[in-house]
């Protein structure tokens, strides 16, 4: 999933359940996001045009909601956009230090397995789910703020 989407799907559920609730079930949110149909940068390494405008266009625009919603005083909403998006983090660490290689070849330890595992249906077209599952999000947001 995309930093967008992960970060959409936490604040959503901030804007619904009081924070003690929200908190851990933005970062659950992560794990049955990655199992959905989904776009990854990791399948799409032959093809770098595309690789690099949806890393482009998801990094501006997970960095333009991050600080609509801290400017706004959605610190709240931001927080469990955050903790959404929090266990791709290591990807990122590994993307910026293995020469940008996309592909984690050996796992840090068990939980970073499973994570990998569970990401089993990402495709191309998985792009589709995710600009749907972000629209519905950002306007439940909007919606109920």
């Amino acid at each position: 999933m995309t930093a967008t989407t992960h970060l959409l799907s936490g604040a959503a559920l901030a804007t619904f359940l009081p924070l003690p609730v929200a908190i851990p079930l933005a970062y659950a949110s992560h794990f049955v996001l990655d199992s959905l149909p989904h776009f990854d940068i990791q399948d799409q390494v032959k093809e770098k045009k595309l690789k690099d405008f949806v890393l482009t266009v998801d990094t501006l625009s997970a960095l333009v909601i991050s600080i609509t919603l801290l400017s706004t005083g959605h610190w709240a909403l931001f927080l469990c956009g955050f903790l959404a998006f929090m266990p791709d983090i290591p990807h990122i660490i590994y993307f910026f230090t293995h020469n940008h290689k996309t592909h984690i070849e050996r796992p840090a330890n068990r939980f970073e397995a499973w994570h990998l595992q569970i990401q089993r249906f990402h495709s191309k077209p998985g792009i589709l789910s995710e600009i749907v599952l972000s629209i519905v999000f950002g306007w439940l947001i909007i919606k109920n703020n």
